[in-house]
């Protein structure tokens, strides 16, 4: 039981956000799988490089 708590909370959370972000940001139809996409992909921060970039052969 406390565990669903925990998740519907930080449902809501991420929701608020989105809203107090854009007001409007529900309006578009994909909202929701925008959501869903940045939660299940993993993370990666900006200033690594992707390790599956193939060399340049200059």
């Amino acid at each position: 039981m406390q565990t669903m708590e925990e998740y519907i909370n930080y449902g809501l959370s991420v929701l608020a956000e989105k809203i107090k972000q854009d007001e409007g940001y529900f309006y578009n139809k994909n909202s929701f799988l925008d959501i869903f996409k940045d939660l299940t992909r993993p993370k990666q921060n900006s200033d690594d490089e992707p390790e599956d970039v193939p060399e340049s052969l200059d």
